[in-house]
Formats: structure tokens, sequence, C-alpha cells
């Protein structure tokens, strides 16, 4: 074969590489990446096409500070309520429960995202610089998705890490999509589709998707399906730590309590959690009901405990739909109304901190 040969060649299988891979990233693939509405992060695990729902992303007006902000603007700003949280408490699902709260309240609401650390190194980290001393809040609320607790609150001994002013103020760098992203989640895709193809129930090996007994969904042909990302199983079968849970939480709580801070802690709830009532029996049969909510509310506690599925379940049970949203981990915007009203009457009923 000829140079000339050999290089047209060679052109024409990049060609053909390339242009088959914007193909079927265009029909098949990149489709997981269209659920661009603050939600969809199932779509990507699971390697799904995006359906549209009925229910429409409402973004309320923000009224709550980020703690980026606070630090550019150099006040000292106190707040009435300090949120440390993961992605429940840092807009997962499109919008902030703390914008709600606020609406409830008119109270100020001052939001520290550092998903990164245990929020315990974040709590320590604001008294020893001294932030807790200028915010000088009444209430902090640490919210965990529920999967995480055990890992997080669960543990023998509660992480001491000092972090430092740059750890709060560093901003999280923007990823770009490159050629490689492309032919990486096409291979991904297939990849999960030969392997997966004898498991009715799996997508991948991070999301399952299992039918429903009523339609608790109005994304398009997706109304009676649950999907989910499957580490929520594991907590099924495993419950947590409640009574180490209890205890480490109780031990915060006396450290703010002295403070004069009233401790709020608001579980995340699993998406398959929440909906277990609607599961045909014979996954009730394989999957036991997850005991967390119920272990935690009989156990006696120094701070207010959110049993946050308690709602969700009902709101779910009175035939509302998109609790959470089809596509995604999170719970929506409708679920916000609901959460914020349970912690204000916890507020209220509470006796005040010492």
């Amino acid at each position: 074969m000829s140079l000339k040969n050999y290089f047209w060649s060679l052109v024409l299988i990049l060609c053909t590489f390339f242009l088959t891979n914007v193909v079927f990233w265009m029909e098949c693939s990149g489709r997981v990446f269209n659920g661009n509405d603050g939600h969809g992060d199932l779509l990507r695990l699971g390697n799904l096409p995006y359906a549209a729902s009925i229910t429409k992303q409402v973004h309320p007006e923000k009224h709550h500070t980020e703690f980026k902000d606070y630090l550019t603007s150099n006040a000292d700003e106190s707040f009435d309520i300090l949120t440390i949280g993961d992605s429940f408490s840092n807009g997962g699902g499109g919008s902030y429960y703390q914008d709600e709260l606020i609406r409830q309240t008119g109270l100020s609401i001052l939001n520290v995202s550092l998903q990164k650390h245990h929020p315990y190194e974040i709590l320590a980290a604001l008294e020893n610089l001294g932030y807790l001393d200028r915010i000088h809040p009444k209430v902090i609320i640490l919210e965990t998705v529920e999967r995480g607790i055990n890992g997080t609150w669960g543990i023998e001994k509660l992480p001491s890490k000092t972090l430092t002013n740059d750890d709060f103020s560093s901003a999280a760098k923007s990823k770009k999509r490159h050629l490689s992203l492309m032919v990486k989640t096409n291979v991904l895709f297939l990849k999960n589709k030969i392997l997966f193809h004898q498991h009715p129930y799996r997508l991948t090996d991070t999301t399952d998707m299992v039918p429903l007994d009523d339609a608790a969904f109005t994304a398009s042909n997706r109304e009676q399906k649950l999907i989910f990302y499957h580490d929520d199983l594991s907590y099924q079968q495993a419950p947590a730590d409640c009574e180490k849970i209890n205890t480490n939480l109780n031990r915060v709580a006396e450290e703010l309590h002295q403070r004069g801070i009233q401790l709020i802690f608001l579980p995340g709830p699993d998406k398959f959690d929440v909906y277990y009532p609607q599961l045909p029996e014979v996954w009730k049969e394989q999957w036991p009901e997850n005991p967390f909510f119920d272990r935690m509310n009989a156990l006696p506690k120094d701070y207010i405990f959110i049993d946050s599925r308690k709602p969700l379940r009902e709101l779910v049970a009175h035939g509302e739909k998109d609790i959470y949203w089809s596509d995604d981990t999170h719970w929506s915007w409708k679920s916000h109304s609901v959460i914020c009203t349970e912690i204000i009457r916890q507020i209220k009923t509470a006796p005040p901190s010492r």
C-alpha cells in the first residue's frame, strides 16, 4: 500500500470512528445527559434517555445565603439558622429547601456547602475559626442522606481534622466535556447494556428500576417505575447502628447547647424507602422495610429529630406525583413544603436550648 493510500485509509478509519461515536451519542448514550432541568442524576447513572415529566421544575426565589458569598462580603451579619449537609441541602433536585423554610418563617438562613468533608469537621472548623461567634445562629440543621448516615454518624469517633478558610472559600472547578467523554460514555453505555441484559431490574452496577403498584411519577412511560440508587438496598438489608448514631448526635447537641444553639437532625430519606409501601409484595418479601426511622424515633434525644420519611410517604399515599423526581435520587420542590412545615412544628414544640 502506498503512503498516500495508507494516509487516506487512516483518515477514513478515524472519520468513521468519530462519526459512529457522534451518531451513537446523539441517538443513544448522549441522551442520558439531556435532563438539564436541575435533576436527572439517575439518567447518567442508569444510562437512561430523558423522559419529560408533566411536573415542571420550580425554582423558588433565592433568599438564603451561601457561605462562600458570606465570606466574599466580609460581613459580620448574623443568621437565625445555619444549615450543613450533602446534596439534599445543596440544591439536589434543582432547588433549596432552605428558601421554602425562609418563605414559611421569615428567618435568615446561611448554608455551608462543603460536601467532601464530614459535617462535624465543618462544625469544628466554624467554631475554631470564630465563625460561630460571628454568625451566632439560634438553630443548626444537619442533614445527611439516609444511606450515608451509618458511615457518617454511626462511627466510633467523629473526625476532628482542622479545616482552613481556604477549604471554605475554594470554588469547585467547572468540568468541560471533550471527545474523550463522548467515547467513554458510549463504551460504558454498551458495556452496561450487555452486562445487565440478563437482569431485568438492574440498569447498571449503580442503578435499579422496579415496578410500582401505583403511578407515582409523571415521566412519560415511567409512571409506575421506581428508578433508584442501588445502594439504597444495602440499608434495607443491613440497617444503620441507630444507638451509635444517636450517641454521636447527642454529643454534638450538648456541645451546641452550651452555646445556646438548638440542633436539628434532618435525614434525607432514600428514594427506595419513601416509595417502599408502593412496591409489589414480591419485592417486599425480598427486601424488608428499613427500620431506621422507627428505631431513631424510639431513642432518647437531646436534639430535634425530623422524621422526614413520614410526611413524604403520606403525600405519596394520597396520590401526589413526583415527590421525588423520576430520574433523580433527590426529592423535588414538592417535598420542601411538608419537610419545612415539620421542621417548624418541631422547633415550636421543642424545649428551649440551655
